[in-house]
């Protein structure tokens, strides 16, 4: 199975949300200018925001590994209003959290639901910035049409923090007798492990989204499909080191900003999503 996606590891991606500043030998007066112009700028607050690449059109990177997204651009938007700059970190997801619990990054980016138990260790944007429909996921040769057809099976699913979790573990809970057991692995839908382990029938199925599942169906082929009506319409937050909730506030006001005068809605419509 030819293999499409990239891996990143441990990258740093600088974005600099500054004009560029004009240094040279000039008159006195505009070298005095320049100089404080420098020093503002170097005193300039800089956010570190933690975030993956492998998710088009919401985070990854272009033609020449820039990185690019309805995501990184709410961001950088919500960056410029405040007058910082910002700096990007790029993991593997089943990382992200660990490391702004950790102090590495002051927030995360990666089209994240709310959920109690990530309330607990993390600080949530009191406004979502998007919203995600999440449909449950069988292989394409499956014959089943919707949850309750599902029995006696196991299904896949990635991070016991994550709102698709949080799904499963009710749904689950009250329907005892279909008799679904939830199988808690790391990676995503994009992993050929898991890819393959859905086609054998080792899982079921599990849950995802439209743009996920187009996007792994483009690069391994028709793997994958949606069944039924959406499980989940799930909110998308910005999450913040729990230390943070200073910064988080005023974050909050400017993305209220960008909401209320439409530059989120017109990324919305850049990005397609």
């Amino acid at each position: 199975m030819k293999k499409v996606i990239k891996k990143i590891i441990c990258a740093t991606v600088v974005a600099t949300m500054t004009v560029g500043l004009l240094v040279g030998c000039g008159k006195s007066a505009e070298s005095t200018d320049s100089a404080d112009d420098v020093s503002e700028a170097s005193e300039k607050k800089v956010i570190k925001v933690g975030t993956g690449a492998v998710w088009d059109p919401y985070l990854f990177l272009d033609e020449d590994d820039n990185l690019v997204g309805f995501d990184i651009d709410v961001v950088k938007a919500v960056v410029d209003k405040l007058g910082y700059e910002v700096e990007f970190g790029i993991e593997d997801f089943n990382t992200l959290l660990s490391s702004v619990d950790a102090g590495k990054y002051d927030l995360v980016t990666f089209e994240l639901g709310y959920t109690d138990e990530r309330a607990e260790k993390y600080v949530f944007s009191t406004l979502p910035f998007n919203q995600l429909d999440a449909y449950l996921v069988v292989a394409a040769s499956s014959d089943i049409n919707d949850i309750s057809e599902l029995q006696d099976v196991h299904i896949w699913s990635g991070d016991a923090t994550s709102t698709y979790y949080a799904f499963w573990k009710e749904y689950v809970e009250s329907h005892p007798e279909q008799n679904i057991t939830i199988d808690v692995k790391t990676g995503t839908e994009f992993d050929e492990t898991c890819i393959e382990a859905v086609q054998n029938g080792t899982y079921a199925g599990f849950i995802s989204n439209k743009v996920s599942i187009n996007n792994v169906n483009e690069s391994y082929g028709d793997v994958y499909k949606l069944v039924g009506d959406p499980l989940i319409s799930q909110d998308t937050y910005h999450i913040f080191n729990k230390d943070n909730e200073e910064l988080r506030d005023e974050w909050d006001k400017a993305l209220k900003e960008l909401i209320d005068d439409g530059t989120i809605a017109k990324l919305k419509e850049k990005w397609d999503v």
